[in-house]
């Protein structure tokens, strides 16, 4: 809908730092079949956000739908091995 995409995209301006109304915008592209914009948005939510890895799994599904599966596997391998680095 692209009411709620509005929204979504307003949130974000409105409140940056509000990760989960990025990643509403880029489900709603998903949706929408705006695959590139999606993963575009879902790469806009910061490494440190506690929504990153939510982020990168909507972004590798997003590659995968856009046919670029093997760009998807390399998004979860490289954030596999991020989070294997963070200290516990």
């Amino acid at each position: 809908d692209i009411f709620a995409l509005i929204y979504a995209r307003l949130a974000s301006h409105v409140r940056p730092d509000f990760e989960a109304a990025l990643i509403l915008t880029a489900q709603i592209l998903e949706l929408q079949g705006q695959y590139d914009t999606a993963t575009k948005v879902y790469a806009e939510v910061p490494a440190d956000s506690h929504e990153h890895l939510a982020a990168e799994i909507g972004r590798a599904n997003a590659l995968r739908s856009a046919d670029r599966a093997d760009a998807g596997i390399e998004v979860l391998i490289d954030e596999c091995a991020r989070a294997t680095l963070v200290p516990a």
